[in-house]
């Protein structure tokens, strides 16, 4: 992105460490190594001479610091630095800003060759500059993006969960926020996943950072549309408030805030909602369910692709508006509770047989290549099952009824029902 008097622009909401190459305090700053992590967001600054022992000195971090070094504690023992980056970049330190030309000198080729392969910033900064001058104007900006986060979050607060005292507070509210009046917006939601998976040996969760980077991630990419895009993050889960754009664009975008998590943590997972458009700011809360209703969807099914879209013709918008569970019960355990005996007799997959050879539109050849098994075997299978159930398996009101109760039986998983309560259900701004 190219920024004012054509630099590159590395920021979205909050500052990163290619911020620091545009700061006007920051006389003199040098990028020397890590260019490739210029996104990485500062959410403090860490003096990193404050203890002797430089090497143990990350355990006083908590993730997104900018560290900053003068040298004086190591006496420019470059080593003793390059023996910091590996535990630095563990705990997802943003960069290192070193004062440079009194003990640290002349970087040397491993360390810029160890910061490269981290993508781990490293600047140098003229020992003439004040660090309480630097310190103050870095902190100072992080301060200020840290309060812009604070009032989007507390406006998607007042118009998704009524905390409003008028329609003159409403007014109020998105006139200060530039919503336009003139648009139709949707509730998004963006669930992330198996953060459990980020746990050190000595149990230490890092969750605060991933969280910090996701939400400054989704800023990232939402900043580029017009009008202002609202997020807050709660429970693991991004929401976002967008105006009407076409549904392919938002896929794009929820589908780069996730692949941008990706890239810093391999192993987290992402699934994302989105409800409907609607002109009047009084209707989001709607538009709010039903992202939280498309995101449940996606947790459920995993044939459904995220971002799922809220339809209201949607079988499990059918579903969800059953609230007589022991109704949905009977339905299916008529449907398929002989199968599933048969299944438990037999140790045979014969409900997700028939689910699979459903999905590719009765396509034996195509079906029975992604069960990995030989097209006969598919055929003695679904002739079994139609022996089992006593029903034509290509009429399409067999095919109807079956797949109904197939997408009933996951809502009625006790598992998916927690993992629903839990992720989705219990979203909220408290």
């Amino acid at each position: 992105v190219i920024g004012i008097n054509g630099k590159k622009d590395y920021r979205g909401m909050g500052i990163c460490c290619g911020d620091l190459l545009n700061d006007p305090e920051l006389k003199g700053i040098r990028l020397v190594a890590g260019e490739s992590g210029l996104g990485r967001m500062v959410d403090w600054i860490y003096f990193g001479d404050v203890i002797d022992d430089l090497e143990n000195g990350v355990q006083w971090v908590n993730g997104n610091e900018l560290v900053m070094i003068t040298g004086v504690s190591v006496k420019g023992d470059w080593t003793r630095l390059l023996r910091t980056f590996p535990a630095y970049h563990r705990w997802g330190i943003a960069g290192i800003l070193i004062s440079f030309g009194r003990y640290f000198s002349d970087v040397p080729d491993d360390v810029i060759q160890e910061a490269n392969r981290l993508s781990l910033p490293v600047f140098t900064l003229p020992w003439e500059v004040k660090l309480v001058d630097a310190s103050r104007s870095i902190c100072n900006a992080i301060i200020s993006s840290e309060i812009s986060e604070h009032e989007s979050a507390n406006i998607l607060t007042a118009l998704l969960f009524g905390s409003l005292a008028s329609s003159e507070h409403l007014s109020l509210i998105l006139s200060k926020a530039n919503y336009s009046l003139n648009h139709s917006y949707r509730v998004g939601l963006i669930n992330m996943m198996n953060t459990e998976s980020y746990v050190e040996s000595d149990g230490q969760h890092i969750l605060k950072p991933i969280c910090t980077n996701f939400l400054r991630s989704a800023h990232r990419v939402f900043d580029v549309f017009s009008p202002k895009v609202f997020l807050s993050l709660k429970d693991n889960t991004l929401i976002f408030l967008i105006a009407s754009e076409t549904q392919s664009k938002v896929s794009n975008a929820v589908e780069r805030v996730c692949l941008s998590m990706q890239q810093l943590y391999p192993r987290l997972q992402f699934k994302s909602g989105v409800g409907k458009t609607y002109r009047h700011p009084e209707k989001l809360p709607e538009s709010y369910r039903q992202a939280k209703q498309a995101l449940a969807e996606t947790l459920i099914d995993n044939g459904i692709a995220s971002p799922a879209f809220y339809s209201e013709s949607d079988i499990y918008s059918l579903l969800f508006s059953i609230k007589d569970q022991e109704l949905l019960k009977a339905y299916h355990e008529k449907t398929l509770a002989s199968l599933y005996e048969y299944e438990k007799n037999n140790n045979l997959d014969l409900v997700g047989t028939l689910e699979c050879y459903y999905n590719h539109e009765l396509r034996i050849p195509e079906a029975a290549e992604a069960l990995c098994i030989h097209k006969n075997t598919l055929k003695y299978r679904l002739s079994k099952i139609q022996e089992i159930l006593s029903v034509n398996l290509k009429d399409p009101s067999t095919i109807t009824a079956i797949q109904l109760a197939i997408r009933i039986s996951r809502l009625l998983k006790a598992d998916i029902q927690a993992d629903l309560l839990e992720r989705i259900t219990t979203i909220n701004t408290g």
